[in-house]
C-alpha cells in the first residue's frame, strides 16, 4: 500500500517473495519492503495505473516541471527503470503502460 507522508512524498510497502538462499533461512516464502518517495516520486508512481502511458507520464513531467524534452524522458524512464527494479511496477512493454507491482 502507499502511505502519504507529510512532506508530500509517500511509503510504499510492497510483498516481495525471497529468492536463492533467502528462502532457505526463513520459514516465509514473502517479506515486506518499504520505500521513501519523494513528492515528485510519488506523483509519477501514483500516475502508473495500468492505462496512463510512458509517453504521457513525460509529457507531464516535461510541462509541470518546465524541463526540456530529453530532461524530461531520461528522468522518468530512469525512475520507472528503478522502480520496476525494486518490484513497485511492471511495465506493459507491447502498450508501454505500467502498473503499480502488487495489484
Amino acid at each position: 500500500g502507499i502511505v502519504p507522508a507529510p512532506d508530500g512524498g509517500a511509503t510504499v510497502t510492497v510483498l516481495l517473495r525471497r529468492r536463492g538462499l533467502l528462502k532457505a533461512f526463513s520459514s516465509s516464502e514473502t517479506f515486506e519492503k518499504r520505500y521513501a518517495l519523494d513528492p515528485v516520486g510519488r506523483e509519477v508512481y501514483e500516475a502508473c495505473d495500468g492505462e496512463t502511458r510512458v509517453k504521457q507520464l513525460v509529457g507531464r513531467f516535461k510541462d509541470r516541471y518546465r524541463v526540456s524534452a530529453p530532461e524530461a524522458e531520461t528522468a522518468v524512464t530512469t525512475f520507472l527503470s528503478t522502480l520496476m527494479r525494486k518490484g513497485l511496477i511492471v511495465m506493459d512493454l507491447q502498450g508501454v503502460e505500467a502498473a503499480h507491482g502488487n495489484g
